[in-house]
């Protein structure tokens, strides 16, 4: 829902991206994780999105 049709070229599209992001990890993390530690992994996780996912309903696993 979040990664539409050009997604990566569009700042709120990616704030959206981002902060859904932080919305599941924050459910699903358990608190023992430190501010840094959680960070790290939303900033992993954007990242492996932004290059796996381009939008619109493509991603790099359909070649695969």
């Amino acid at each position: 829902e979040k990664l539409v049709l050009d997604w990566r070229n569009k700042p709120r599209a990616k704030g959206a991206v981002r902060h859904a992001i932080e919305v599941v990890l924050d459910q699903g993390l358990p608190d023992a994780f430190v501010e840094s530690i959680f960070s790290s992994k939303c900033n992993n996780l954007y990242r492996h999105i932004f290059d796996a996912y381009q939008g619109g309903g493509e991603s790099i696993y359909e070649a695969a």
